[in-house]
């Protein structure tokens, strides 16, 4: 499985002008997704007390239920 994925990269690294490129691209990407699973560690902690954090097996799907999308994509 995981030779797929070296297998594509290598590919994908020659189509970007060489390994400058690529390991600017992995650092942004390294940098991004670090900022995503921290930005979703922080909402999930911001929003339920230590006590209800314990409990929770799906925090992504317990901050999205409690979404309360109103009038906003009820027709008219």
């Amino acid at each position: 499985m995981y030779y797929k994925l070296v297998l594509k990269l290598a590919v994908v690294a020659r189509t970007l002008q060489g390994t400058k490129h690529v390991k600017k691209a992995g650092y942004f990407s390294l940098v991004l997704s670090g900022i995503l699973a921290s930005s979703a560690l922080l909402a999930f902690t911001l929003t339920f007390p230590y006590c209800t954090r314990a409990e929770i097996t799906a925090p992504m799907y317990q901050i999205t239920a409690m979404i309360d999308y109103g009038r906003l994509l009820q027709k008219a």
